[in-house]
């Protein structure tokens, strides 16, 4: 006897591709992954210019480290905002909302 998995259940590929909840995993790993992504790549830089030597050593070359971690550490949330809100934006699109204004 088969299994009954009703209407609600892609049938086939093709189905699947444009069931809501499975594009809507999809934005959000694609989201997830492209954050994850622009965040290693802004610490990697910031640790980079870190690890440059200064131009003065002592105390002006340690708070240059400090503000290069702080710049680094407001990109990377800055970063982190706007992929939530572009997500949730999309998500928002996918379930029928309207968010053109």
């Amino acid at each position: 006897m088969p299994l009954d998995t009703g209407s609600w259940y892609p049938t086939s590929l093709a189905e699947a591709l444009t069931h809501t909840p499975l594009r809507i995993l999809f934005v959000i790993v694609v989201a997830v992954g492209a954050r994850l992504l622009v965040v290693h790549m802004i610490r990697r830089t910031a640790r980079l210019a870190i690890a440059r030597p200064a131009a003065r050593k002592g105390a002006s070359a340690q708070r240059r480290s400090q503000r290069l971690g702080a710049l680094a550490s407001l990109a990377s949330s800055v970063v982190t905002g706007m992929f939530a809100v572009i997500t949730l934006m999309i998500v928002l699109a996918e379930l029928d909302f309207n968010v053109t204004y």
